[in-house]
Order: C-alpha cells, then sequence, then structure tokens
C-alpha cells in the first residue's frame, strides 16, 4: 500500500436514510506511515443511477445501456483552496534598455481562499519602490469572472466588485498593506454546483501603478467565497446579526445548503399535512442562528420576457438574494 495505512469514511449517523435538508456529518481519516505530498483532499458526493442489461446469445447478442446523473458536488476538506495561506510576488523594471532605473518589487498575501459574504479578507503586501520616481498608488480589487457558455459558443465577463486603495510611494520608499480589510459583498457562490452553463470565480488582485508610461504591476489570488464558512472562522465569531449595509429580504427560511455546520432544516418543517414524515431520530439544531440575507450588490435587473405583452402585470425589476454574514465589518467601497 505505500506510504498510505487507510482512509476510511465514517459517518456519525447510523442510518442509511436521510431527508432533503439533513445535514449528513462524519469525519475522514488519513493515516499515514510517512510523509506524503498531496494537494488536498476532497470529498466527492454524487448521485447517479444505471441500467443494463442483455438480450440474445452468440451472434445475436446486444447489450443496452443508460445512465443519468443526478448531482456530483465536491467539497475541499483540507488543502491549498480553503483555509491555508496564499502568498505571490511580482517586480517591474521601469524605463526603456538605455535607460532602466531600479525595480519596483512587491509580495501579496491572504491568510486563506475561502469566504462568505460578509466576511473581511485580511490583507497583508508589501512594495519596495526602488525605481528612480514616485509610485502613483497601490490598490487591491475583487473580481467576479464570469462564464457564460452557449452551443458552440463561449462568452467571459469581468465585474470588479470591491476596492481598497492607497496612496503614492515615494522613490526609495516602502508601502505596507498590514491588514487592510476588504469586506465582501452579498456575491453568488463561486463555481454555481449543478448549473453547466454559467460559472463563477473570484480574483483578488494587488496592482502597482508606477510612474511614467510603465504598465501597471500586478498580482492575482483566486478566492472561493461560499455559503458557509469555515467551522475555525465560525467558532471565531460571536452571534450573527442581520445585516445593516445591505438590504434584507423578505425570506424568513434559507435553503439547506446554506445552513452552517451542524443545521439542518426545522423539524416542525415535517408534517403529515406537507407530505413528509418526521425523522425516527432528527438531528439536534446547533444554538447558532442561520444567516441572513441581502440583495445582490449589482442590485436589480429587468427580467420581463421576450414576447411580454402589456397584459403581462407585476414588477418585473428583480434582485437576486443571497447568504450574508454580518460580523460587524464596514463594506468596502464599490469601484468607480
Amino acid at each position: 500500500m505505500g506510504k498510505l495505512n487507510s482512509f476510511v469514511i465514517v459517518f456519525s449517523q447510523t442510518q442509511n436514510i436521510y431527508y432533503p435538508g439533513q445535514t449528513l456529518q462524519g469525519h475522514v481519516t488519513v493515516d499515514l506511515n510517512d510523509t506524503m505530498k498531496m494537494r488536498g483532499i476532497r470529498l466527492r458526493f454524487e448521485g447517479k443511477a444505471k441500467v443494463e442489461w442483455t438480450e440474445g446469445s452468440g451472434d445475436n447478442e446486444k447489450d443496452y445501456s443508460a445512465k443519468e446523473k443526478y448531482f456530483k458536488d465536491d467539497i475541499l476538506l483540507d488543502g491549498r483552496g480553503a483555509d491555508m495561506p496564499v502568498t505571490e510576488t511580482n517586480s517591474k523594471t521601469v524605463g526603456c534598455l538605455c535607460c532602466e532605473s531600479g525595480p519596483i518589487n512587491a509580495n501579496f498575501t491572504i491568510d486563506r481562499q475561502g469566504y462568505v459574504p460578509g466576511e473581511a479578507i485580511i490583507l497583508k503586501a508589501e512594495i519596495d519602490n526602488m525605481s528612480d520616481g514616485q509610485i502613483e498608488s497601490s490598490s487591491v480589487t475583487l473580481t467576479m469572472e464570469t462564464t457564460f457558455r452557449v452551443k458552440h459558443k463561449t462568452k467571459h465577463k469581468q465585474t470588479k466588485v470591491a476596492k481598497l486603495k492607497h496612496g503614492s510611494i515615494l522613490m526609495g520608499e516602502h508601502d505596507y498593506w498590514n491588514g487592510d480589510k476588504l469586506v465582501i459583498p452579498p456575491l453568488p457562490p463561486s463555481y454555481l454546483a449543478c448549473c453547466s452553463i454559467i460559472d463563477v470565480k473570484y480574483i483578488l488582485m494587488l496592482t502597482v501603478r508606477p510612474p511614467g508610461l510603465t504598465f501597471d504591476l500586478n498580482i492575482h489570488l483566486p478566492v472561493i467565497i461560499g455559503t458557509i464558512p469555515l467551522q475555525s472562522v465560525f467558532d471565531s465569531h460571536p452571534a450573527i446579526m442581520h445585516p445593516a449595509a445591505y438590504r434584507e429580504t423578505s425570506s424568513s427560511f434559507p435553503t439547506p445548503s446554506a445552513y452552517p455546520p451542524g443545521e439542518t432544516l426545522p423539524t416542525d418543517t415535517f408534517s403529515s399535512g406537507a407530505g413528509y414524515a418526521s425523522p425516527v431520530n432528527p438531528p439536534q439544531r446547533s444554538a447558532l442562528p442561520p444567516p441572513s440575507y441581502a440583495e445582490c450588490v449589482f442590485g436589480k435587473v429587468n427580467i420581463a420576457e421576450e414576447g411580454d405583452t402589456k397584459y403581462v402585470k407585476g414588477d418585473t425589476e428583480y434582485a437576486p438574494a443571497y447568504t450574508y454574514y454580518n460580523w460587524g465589518h464596514k463594506p468596502s467601497a464599490l469601484p468607480v
């Protein structure tokens, strides 16, 4: 077996049947007999069906088969991409070959890659201006990269959603981002599981604007925006309050995927009148309250459909609402 002694998944519940919205809990044990390099440990949930049979015999034998996939979700349990620090560096020389000045050096660090709306990304950066001129400014921008797919065609769109900025840096001087907080506004989660025509990713970019006509120095760090905070983050924050900076929606019942670890649907939801039977041993609800919901930072759009006539009534302005954890952070400025 090499370095791996055992790789075991054990569920906390003993039953094999789960009702919709119930939290599936357990633990994964990885036992090694020596150091092993790995990029991470992922847990995959997959629902699918397959049928197959054979008819006839000999030369007349024929196979029949079909399959369907109902869901496929991956969760990163450990490794880069969720709770590990990420650091990148870059440098740029200002000027041309005949009159080059000293370099501009920068490094950029975030404490992890996994966040939820309402959390603050703690920014750390160091910029050394060894050039012969004054750096105009430095800034950090959170950008949403959206990919739209149709048959035989793909479209990409970049939208800036939050930004922080520092001032100029004199020749020979340094500037430090020492824990600046960029707060994530209400946004859709990364990747959009179960959606094959829209993909969403987020990039955090440090931009340094050198003197003269030189191109900007950029450092990109990918971040993952989800709906449930990391357990270590949850434990370090007080109880969740309603969002103050963004307009809360009237929805009072969150979807199962947005519940924090340990949360489940309220047991009074399951009644014979609703067509469900109460579970024999319903899991205990966590003392932590569910998240609030806030209108998307991009605001409302017109959802009127082509072919609608004047007889179609109702409000055609709509804005989706997303999970938002208000832990007291002042929202970052929207990019101009």
